[in-house]
C-alpha cells in the first residue's frame, strides 16, 4: 500500500482512524497528514480519514437508531398508559352504574316498604287492630 517503507497498510491506517474517533480525537489529528516535521503519506492519510469517517457515520447511525428506539419505547409507554386509563375509566363507569342501580333498588325497596306500612295503617284504621283469638 504505502509508497514508503514506514507507511502503514490501508487496514492499519483505517483502524487507527476508527480508534481515533472512538477516543474522541478530532479529525484534524490525522497522523499521516503532511506537517513540518514529517512528510505525508497520502495513501495512509486517506485510509485514516476513511476509517475516521466510517466510525463517525456508524456512531451517527447508532445514535439515530437509539433515538428511534427511544421514540418507539415512549410511544409504547404512552399507548399502554392510554389503555390503562381507558380501562380505569371503564371500571369507574361500571362502579358508578352499579352504585346507581343499587340506589334504584334501594329506593324501590324503601317505597315498597312505605306502601306496605301505609296499607297496614289503612287496614288498621278500616278494620281496627286484630283481636286475639
Amino acid at each position: 500500500m504505502g509508497h514508503r517503507w514506514d507507511c502503514p497498510t490501508d487496514w492499519e491506517a483505517r483502524r487507527q482512524g476508527e480508534r481515533s474517533f472512538e477516543r474522541g480525537d478530532g479529525s484534524w489529528r490525522n497522523p499521516y497528514r503532511d506537517d513540518w516535521h514529517r512528510p505525508s503519506c497520502e495513501e495512509a492519510e486517506r485510509a485514516w480519514s476513511r476509517g475516521y469517517r466510517d466510525a463517525e457515520r456508524q456512531a451517527e447511525e447508532h445514535a439515530a437508531e437509539q433515538r428511534a428506539q427511544a421514540r418507539r419505547d415512549q410511544a409504547r409507554r404512552e399507548e399502554a398508559e392510554y389503555f390503562r386509563m381507558q380501562e380505569e375509566a371503564e371500571y369507574f363507569r361500571m362502579q358508578e352504574e352499579e352504585a346507581q342501580q343499587q340506589a334504584y333498588y334501594d329506593e324501590e325497596i324503601r317505597q315498597a316498604e312505605e306502601r306496605y306500612w301505609e296499607e297496614m295503617q289503612r287496614l288498621d284504621e278500616e278494620y281496627g287492630p286484630e283481636v286475639p283469638a
